[in-house]
C-alpha cells in the first residue's frame, strides 16, 4: 500500500498506513462475526490452507512461515468466503475457527 500512494504523490507514514488498516479492521469486525455466523449455518464448509511468507522482527530467521486459512461455504449460491491467519497447519486451527 505505501508504495501505490507513492506513486500517487501521497506519501504517507507507514505508522500512518498501519494504524488505518488496524482502525479499518476493528470496524469491519462486526461484519466478520456475522459472516462467520452464517458460514457455520451452511450445510458444509470447505476449507484449505496455503503458507505465506512473513517477515518478522526479533526472530533469527527473519523470513518464516505462515498460515492463511479459507474457509468457505457448500454450495452454488450466495458463497461466504473467510480467511484466517495463523501460525500453523495444524487441524486444530479449523477446529478452533469452526
Amino acid at each position: 500500500m505505501e508504495s501505490y500512494f507513492s506513486m500517487m504523490d501521497a506519501n504517507l507514514l507507514r505508522q500512518t498506513l498501519s494504524n488505518w488498516i488496524i482502525s479499518c479492521a476493528n470496524e469491519l469486525q462486526p461484519v466478520f462475526d456475522y459472516m462467520k455466523e452464517e458460514l457455520l449455518r451452511r450445510n458444509y464448509i470447505h476449507a484449505d490452507e496455503t503458507y505465506v511468507k512473513v517477515i518478522e522482527e526479533n526472530v533469527k530467521d527473519s523470513k518464516s512461515k505462515r498460515f492463511m486459512w479459507l474457509y468457505r461455504s457448500g454450495g452454488i449460491e450466495n458463497h461466504i468466503i473467510l480467511y484466517d491467519y495463523q501460525k500453523t497447519r495444524s487441524g486444530s486451527c479449523a477446529e478452533e475457527f469452526l
